[in-house]
């Protein structure tokens, strides 16, 4: 059954579809037997969702039209399956441990990795200050969104869409977000503007003050200020005779 779903879903990888048959098998024995007979699910729907597990794990994330049909072949609405598939990846420990660096390297724009983290940050800080604290800033939505805002600040071109789908979410769902982080970074993008500013103002002041400093002075003023150059030989001859004197006079 595996094989015949995967193929309706575009997913015939050997791995894929290995770790999906691993992960039905866990549904069918081990501790978590019972907490999943509760969400009395069908063969073929259990089947449907470890193949969209095992996909997330190996980065072959379905499509949204890809979606549609696994939602369709499960035998359920949208809302149930993805309840469903939320509740059989944490009972079994298939939550993908994803990161901004590991989306950036993996969409190739690690150079706005720090960027979009700390939007993220920000946007962060800012709903849990409106009482927003419950949600979970750590899921891909989150992460995409962040690395989609910094991207579109820096001008970053990537595969917006295959980032998009990472998340599994509408389009007008990720474009909000991304809506509202693109504010955070581009309030990041304006300081590093005024850093650049004050570090280059700066350097110009310093060129400035030391090239004063070793303005060349008036010959005037070196004349009057220059010492004759003490001629040795009269310094001997000096010192000598003032040696002299003192053993005669003793």
């Amino acid at each position: 059954m595996l094989q015949v779903l995967g193929t309706k879903l575009g997913l015939t990888s050997v791995s894929v579809l290995k770790h999906a048959n691993e992960i039905c098998r866990k549904m069918e024995s081990g501790p978590n037997v019972i907490s999943l007979s509760f969400l009395r699910l069908s063969q073929s729907c259990k089947c449907v969702i470890a193949l969209d597990l095992a996909a997330n794990k190996f980065g072959c994330h379905l499509k949204e039209s890809d979606k549609s049909m696994a939602i369709k072949l499960s035998g359920l609405n949208k809302k149930a399956y993805l309840n469903s598939f939320k509740t059989v990846e944490s009972l079994l420990g298939e939550q993908q441990k994803s990161s901004i660096r590991e989306l950036c390297v993996q969409f190739g724009c690690t150079d706005i990795a720090d960027v979009a983290q700390e939007t993220l940050n920000r946007y962060q800080s800012a709903m849990v200050k409106n009482g927003c604290a419950d949600i979970d800033f750590k899921s891909t939505l989150f992460l995409a969104a962040a690395v989609e805002a910094a991207c579109l600040k820096y001008k970053y071109k990537i595969d917006r869409l295959k980032l998009r789908e990472t998340c599994s979410v509408k389009k007008a769902v990720f474009l909000r977000l991304v809506e509202q982080l693109v504010k955070y970074a581009e309030e990041i993008k304006s300081e590093e503007k005024v850093v650049v500013q004050k570090k280059h103002r700066n350097f110009i002041e310093e060129i400035d003050a030391k090239s004063r400093e070793f303005e060349p002075t008036s010959k005037k003023a070196l004349i009057e200020t220059e010492e004759p150059a003490l001629n040795y030989e009269e310094w001997k001859r000096k010192i000598l005779a003032t040696a002299t004197r003192a053993e005669s006079e003793n």
